[in-house]
């Protein structure tokens, strides 16, 4: 399951994790709404604003100060989150409680 999770209510910041496994990769379409969605916002913000961010196979963490003009993008992110999460219930999730690294 995808899961976003936000960083002090997503005034600062988000995480998004998992992997759908909606279908095989390359094949995802659960996957590739995700991710497009993710990463247009990402990049968009990355590129207008100073931002922090850690990426890796299934996690993209991203750090910011709360500016109205991030915080838009991101409510684009949310907005699209939960549709998606309407549709795919069982594969995408949005989370209210910040992220707990399982390995700590």
């Amino acid at each position: 399951m995808i899961t976003l999770y936000p960083i002090n209510e997503y005034k600062s910041g988000f995480i998004l994790k998992g992997h759908a496994e909606y279908a095989e990769s390359g094949k995802d379409i659960v996957c590739s709404a995700v991710s497009s969605l993710a990463q247009s916002v990402f990049l968009t913000i990355n590129k207008e604003y100073k931002i922090t961010h850690i990426q890796s196979h299934g996690f993209l963490e991203v750090n910011y100060e709360e500016i109205l003009g991030i915080l838009l993008y991101v409510r684009v992110l949310l907005t699209g989150m939960e549709e998606i999460a309407k549709q795919y219930p069982s594969y995408v999730s949005i989370s209210e409680e910040e992220y707990k690294d399982e390995e700590n």
